[in-house]
């Protein structure tokens, strides 16, 4: 599948996951991770952004993050380790995870493949900044035909990195 269809599919994936869960923008990620089932902790020993671990037989995960990255980095990172769970995380017929795992975040290394980086990558930008509200907030937020990437990214609580990105991937600039 080429990534433009893969785009496609995870962007349904987190639209799917919104409407799930009823989350609205700026997402609550700790109330989104209490309704999946897992818990968010803060640990200070990591040496990378954020890690999830899940459990074999059973439903059960946590997202530890380190409190030392930005409040919008910290998003951003737990947003895609919900997509590493729900996109990589080999589950049995019964939705269980089917063996122990831990997968994380760290700008300096990566734990999955460059694939599924990629993926969790679009999809934490898909729940967080999901792309009709992205593209309607950017038209109708114009400013004399031109986008303020600020004023995006303050509405969607993401760092103005992650607000550029998404609206080039949606060729919006």
């Amino acid at each position: 599948m080429d990534r433009s269809k893969k785009r496609d599919t995870i962007e349904k994936i987190a639209v799917i996951v919104r409407k799930v869960l009823d989350i609205a923008t700026p997402i609550n990620l700790e109330c989104a991770i209490q309704k999946l089932g897992g818990k968010l902790t803060e640990d200070a020993s990591l040496d990378c952004d954020a890690i999830i671990t899940v459990h074999k037989n059973t439903s059960a995960f946590e997202i530890s993050y380190n409190p030392s990255i930005t409040e919008t980095r910290k998003r951003f990172s737990i947003a895609h380790e919900i997509g590493h769970m729900l996109l990589h995380a080999p589950k049995t017929e019964e939705g269980l995870f089917a063996c122990d795992g831990v997968f994380y975040r760290d700008s300096s290394r990566e734990y999955a493949s460059p694939e599924q980086e990629w993926e969790s990558n679009e999809f934490a930008a898909a729940l967080l900044m999901p792309r009709k509200e992205f593209v309607d907030f950017c038209y109708g937020n114009a400013v004399d035909g031109g986008i303020e990437v600020r004023a995006v990214a303050d509405n969607f609580n993401v760092s103005m990195q992650a607000a550029d990105v998404r609206g080039s991937s949606l060729n919006l600039w």
